[in-house]
């Protein structure tokens, strides 16, 4: 664990700033590079997230944008120098390849490439096409194969904070405020437009075109900026960082069968409005099994204790969604197209509405299971070859 002190500040924007004093400001925050936050809002676009089903599959890169998720984040209006630390999840899935009733569109079997962006925008230009959204993560190029069926696009909170300033971001005054938009763009030059779907989630894998959503979520931190000749610190911000507990996953039917916590760290007792901001991440590798495809499916919990895969009904009433850090989502580790190693991230934010009553753990759960492959045998297992889970903890002095 290491302890580290912030500086106090409050910052206090003075209406009609000349450009010379925005700046100087701008510059200012540069310097310190946002490194002693003092106030902070963490906040998520949180449960069903997703704001379509489906998005189309044009013949090129960006014929067709969708937004895919949205939310203002807290704290607005954002003034100059804050800092924002955005992440996000998504799943998405390839449709059919042949005729079933399943099949949300037309089948296609081409395999799409997906192009998806985190921009902080107005509701104005939601996509960023109009050239006026700052996009804070990005990436282009990623093919989704048939034969791994589900994917995650997942960009993890930056380093450092963005640093605000309203030139650059034209939202940060406007009415209605700033929005981090998710923005998904699929093609292939075999697809047919208006047709093709890429789904937002994942397909029912026996029933007529149904989508299960609630795979992921954009999330975000706003921190105050440091200013030089500010007091002394009003806490401490803990940052943990936590080894995998296990070397494998046991292989098991369904995904429910074989909860793995792989990460847990001990938070001790937490307190009203003290808030975290989680990143994981997992290697895992199938190639000693007999398998071409194995779904790796991963969520992020506040819990009990180190080896609870499960939310109690304590750490429920404590938490503002309930002590669910991160959705549930998954995606196929395959050895055709390969993709073993197989990275698994995950980002999410916790917000304590109460004191909680006794130590509190984050978890990473972890269930692997084959695809199409008949019944597992005992001792089938997805190695975990390495990875970590880190926790940023904002003590309640510094929310707000």
């Amino acid at each position: 664990m290491k302890l580290i002190y912030r500086s106090r500040h409050r910052a206090a924007l003075v209406g009609g700033l000349a450009a010379a004093l925005l700046a100087t400001i701008t510059a200012s925050a540069g310097a310190h590079s946002f490194d002693q936050p003092d106030r902070v809002l963490v906040s998520t676009s949180g449960n069903s997230s997703e704001l379509v089903q489906s998005v189309d599959i044009g013949t090129a890169p960006g014929q067709v944008e969708t937004v895919v998720m949205s939310f203002p984040p807290k704290g607005q209006p954002l003034e100059t120098g804050d800092g924002l630390s955005p992440g996000s999840e998504v799943q998405v899935t390839t449709d059919c390849s042949t005729d079933l009733p399943k099949c949300v569109g037309t089948p296609y079997s081409y395999d799409p490439i997906i192009d998806a962006r985190l921009i902080l925008t107005s509701s104005a230009d939601p996509t960023g096409s109009g050239g006026t959204a700052i996009v804070r993560a990005q990436e282009t190029g990623r093919t989704c194969a048939h034969e791994q069926h589900h994917c995650t696009i997942v960009f993890p909170f930056p380093d450092s904070p963005f640093s605000v300033s309203p030139p650059a971001v034209p939202c940060t005054f406007a009415k209605g405020g700033c929005q981090l938009n998710l923005v998904l763009s699929a093609y292939h030059p075999n697809a047919t437009l208006g047709a093709d779907k890429l789904i937002l989630g994942e397909d029912e894998p026996d029933c007529c075109g149904i989508t299960v959503q609630d795979k992921g979520r954009v999330n975000a931190a706003r921190l105050d900026p440091e200013v030089p000749d500010s007091p002394e610190p009003v806490g401490a911000v803990n940052t943990y960082s936590s080894g995998p507990l296990v070397s494998s996953v046991p292989l098991r039917n369904t995904v429910a069968e074989g909860k793995t916590v792989v990460f847990s760290q001990r938070l001790g007792t937490l307190r009203k409005n003290d808030q975290l901001l989680v990143s994981g991440d997992m290697t895992t590798d199938i190639s000693g099994l007999r398998y071409n495809r194995v779904l790796i499916n991963s969520r992020l919990i506040l819990a009990a204790g180190r080896r609870a895969t499960e939310r109690s009904a304590a750490v429920k009433r404590v938490e503002e969604l309930s002590g669910e850090i991160a959705e549930a989502n998954g995606f196929n580790c395959t050895k055709d197209p390969p993709t073993t190693p197989c990275q698994t991230r995950k980002v999410g934010v916790a917000h304590l509405i109460r004191n909680s009553d006794g130590a509190l753990y984050v978890n990473l759960v972890v269930s692997s299971t084959p695809a199409k492959s008949g019944q597992v045998q005992p001792g089938e297992v997805a190695t975990v070859t390495g990875g970590t889970l880190e926790v940023v903890h904002y003590p309640a002095s510094r929310y707000g």
